[in-house]
């Protein structure tokens, strides 16, 4: 919550709603419940605030706007949590175990060193900033292939930049 909220890495929760799809529709709903309070009162931003963390959102938020967008975000929370809760709530724990347990055993798979062809080349992970989505999935990736593809150079980058 701390990386997600004043971070603004939004990624972060995904691999949770994806281990329960049913779960993507609560942040669909907070995000149409925030949407709709933003325009009945008339509230919004100066600039586009990235990353998308609390603090980027209110420094682009107009002085006389600050409780409105706050409250459009605990909103957005609130409505997220009292439809995920019950979902994630009646989840079986196998459910959940085996989902985790799925997670576990890709995270020792080796496919990487199966790939030939590729000695030397460049990965690069692009996401909108190049510097949220990407970084992560970048240091990831690149301590993922450390012992067995040393000679793959893996990188993060904006969209607008991706390297050649």
């Amino acid at each position: 919550m701390v990386i997600h909220f004043f971070g603004g890495i939004h990624e972060i929760y995904f691999p949770y709603v994806l281990m329960n799809p049913r779960v993507i529709i609560a942040p669909i709903a907070g995000n149409i419940a925030a949407i709709a309070w933003f325009s009945v009162m008339k509230a919004g931003l100066t600039s586009a605030a990235s990353p998308g963390s609390i603090i980027a959102f209110m420094s682009m938020t107009p002085p006389d706007l600050v409780l409105i967008n706050f409250a459009g975000v605990v909103l957005a929370a609130a409505v997220s949590f009292l439809i995920a809760a019950p979902t994630v709530r009646s989840a079986a724990a196998a459910d959940l175990e085996r989902a985790s347990e799925k997670v576990r055993s890709m995270k020792g798979s080796s496919e990487a060193a199966a790939i030939s062809g590729t000695e030397g080349s460049t990965i690069v992970f692009a996401c909108d900033a190049g510097m949220g989505s990407s970084a992560m999935g970048a240091t990831r990736f690149r301590n993922r292939l450390a012992g067995d593809r040393p000679d793959l150079k893996v990188l993060h980058s904006s969209v607008d930049s991706v390297p050649a």
